[in-house]
């Protein structure tokens, strides 16, 4: 008879996870993925926390009631992995990178706007992600706060304001940090 334990083999085996990777991604020990598995003898798992469970198959992108209860398709759409882990790794940020990285995002996909990039073709320029035009110099952040994509140093508050402003977003004058410096002060 198939389990729950079958399932997530099979869902380990077709992945680029490994026990100890898996573990790692989920917040748990290798030998508890060992036991969900069921590997090298270990009588396998009955139960798996919800939580667990959720974790589990959004690091694998398989549906949870297909492991459980092998209802319905494996995966859910067809978002790709990397997609996946990137999220979950956006997750896991402190709250002002968290904050950056998402409003870059939309940044990047509001300036690739239709609308923007007409704007941009009629003065001559293009915009959109600097890979898309072409240029592979990466972006990275340190951990003292500073973004450095190609000769350019932004701190977090300045690229925060710097994309803000370019997409139109209210409070875009300032940055997160000065917003909250300056409400800090009044009173």
């Amino acid at each position: 008879m198939e389990t729950w334990n079958n399932r997530l083999l099979k869902a380990l085996e077709e992945s680029t996870f490994n026990k100890n990777s898996l573990a790692e991604r989920v917040g748990v020990s290798a030998p508890t993925v060992s036991a969900w598995v069921g590997a090298a003898g270990i009588n396998p798992a009955k139960t798996i926390a919800g939580d667990n469970l959720l974790k589990v198959c959004r690091a694998l992108n398989i549906r949870p009631e297909w492991l459980m209860f092998r209802e319905g398709p494996m995966r859910a759409s067809s978002v790709d992995p990397e997609l996946a882990a990137a999220i979950d790794l956006i997750a896991t940020l402190p709250g002002k990178a968290r904050e950056l990285i998402l409003v870059q995002i939309k940044g990047y996909a509001d300036l690739t706007s239709q609308k923007v990039n007409e704007e941009a073709a009629e003065k001559g320029g293009t915009i959109g992600h600097p890979q898309q035009r072409g240029d592979t110099r990466q972006s990275t952040a340190d951990q003292t706060g500073v973004i450095k994509t190609g000769e350019k140093l932004l701190d977090f508050d300045e690229a925060a304001a710097t994309v803000r402003r370019l997409a139109g977003v209210e409070g875009a004058a300032e940055s997160p940090g000065k917003r909250q410096k300056k409400g800090s002060k009044s009173g």
